[in-house]
Parts: C-alpha cells; structure tokens; sequence
C-alpha cells in the first residue's frame, strides 16, 4: 500500500481543546468514520461552501453587466417602435 504523500495527500498536526476533541470523537463514532476522515470531510465541506460563495460573488458582477446591456437593448427596441408607430400615423 502507498503511503499518504506518495497518493498526493499532505498530512499535517491540529490541536484541538480537550472538551473539542472529545465532541469530535463521540460525532465521528456516531457517523462510524476515524476522527481523520470526519475532520478531512469538514474541511472540504468547508472549501466547497467558500468556493460557491466565490463564485457567487463573481456571478453578482455578471448579473450587473447583463443588466446594463438589457437596459441598453431595452432603449434601442423602444425607439425603433416610437419610429414605427411615427411611420403608420
């Protein structure tokens, strides 16, 4: 079996408090995963909301820009029917 580094994985040291670490064991028994694989979940539950929210943000400037070139699209269909209507009186 490979060892953690050589699949790609980091391995890294976190402290907890006690009263922490004693929740953290009971939840991850109580899912019937290692407290490493409960941790390593979080965090990537964890990334995965950040990331939405990233990209969430970046979709709030897209909307933005839409919105202006609607409105601008919005001003030309509204002279082109005044200059119709002008033509058919």
């Amino acid at each position: 079996m490979s060892s953690p580094m050589e699949r790609g994985m980091h391995t890294t040291t976190v402290r907890f408090p006690r009263d922490t670490w004693e929740r953290l064991k009971m939840s991850a028994q109580c899912d019937g995963v290692a407290v490493a694989q409960y941790i390593r979940e979080a965090a990537i539950h964890r990334l995965a909301v950040s990331e939405q929210g990233h990209r969430c943000a970046g979709m709030v400037e897209e909307v933005r820009v839409l919105d202006v070139r609607l409105r601008r699209v919005e001003n030309v269909l509204v002279r082109v029917a005044a200059d119709v209507k002008k033509r058919n009186v």
